[in-house]
């Protein structure tokens, strides 16, 4: 039975704690608010004649974007980066399969030399013999 009150005290504390902390936020914004009233009534003749044209549209101030319009921004932009990454992705998967089929295609043809054998099942002495230019070439070219 304790346990219980105990339990329920600490929820009605939690519960006017949270509210006291709404309160004053609320409290807090009213006065931000009406601050900034009064500072634009005081000013506000002054601020109309620069912030406006002879046509009466807004020529200094830049509309600020919506939250709706911020969100679509920000998915957008999450959309392009995504699909830039995909394609990264894509490019890389790309180039490793064709540096996977170049390779296989050289150690194909490198097994094929090697594997060359004479009647009486001697090597082939010419396919061994390419292959060791071929790596001297390479090597003098690099």
């Amino acid at each position: 039975m304790k346990i219980y009150c105990v339990f329920s005290l600490i929820e009605e504390y939690y519960a006017v704690e949270q509210w006291e902390e709404r309160r004053r936020k609320a409290i807090a914004h009213s006065y931000y608010k009406e601050m900034r009233k009064i500072a634009g009534q005081s000013s506000g003749t002054e601020k109309q004649n620069m912030s406006t044209s002879s046509t009466g549209v807004n020529k200094y101030r830049i509309p600020r974007p919506t939250a709706y319009q911020k969100a679509e921004e920000e998915y957008k932009r999450k959309q392009e980066e995504k699909a830039a990454k995909l394609q990264e992705a894509q490019k890389k998967k790309e180039e490793r399969s064709q540096a996977v089929a170049r390779y296989r295609a050289n150690k194909a043809e490198v097994f094929k030399k090697l594997s060359k054998k004479t009647k009486k099942g001697q090597p082939v002495m010419k396919g061994r013999l390419e292959i060791l230019l071929h790596k001297l070439q390479q090597e003098l070219q690099s």
